[in-house]
């Protein structure tokens, strides 16, 4: 599924939440979206973006943007995205590794986290 440039989408979920997406950039590919959650609990926003490098059997999406949520409490926390990589696409047992780094902030708190991911090749 490829978006076109200004496609948007909207949805509400049985529980109140409500999510709003829309295709800001063609080439790149470029999504905003936002999310509400149910009674305003959370709110999610962000954008993304994405290459990716077919192989033979394989598939590497390179992933970059930044999503942030939002409590109730005004805790907010950023974070990006790691890489994926889908192995064994057409034939042998389909694989899925997330790779690379996802950095979480909490400024209002005043924490930190780094989260590397690892090749487990042939595991």
């Amino acid at each position: 599924m490829n978006p076109i440039l200004g496609e948007t989408y909207t949805m509400i979920w049985e529980d109140g939440s409500k999510i709003f997406l829309e295709q800001s950039s063609h080439h790149p590919p470029v999504s905003n979206y936002i999310m509400y959650g149910p009674d305003n609990n959370y709110k999610y926003w962000g954008f993304s973006n994405f290459s990716s490098h077919a192989g033979f059997n394989s598939l590497k999406v390179v992933n970059k943007g930044k999503r942030t949520v939002e409590f109730k409490d005004k805790t907010k926390i950023t974070f990006d995205f790691c890489d994926e990589s889908y192995s064994n696409s057409f034939w042998g047992t389909l694989r899925h590794e997330s790779l690379g780094d996802i950095k979480y902030v909490d400024e209002v708190n005043g924490y930190n986290c780094h989260i590397k991911f690892g090749n487990i090749k042939k595991k």
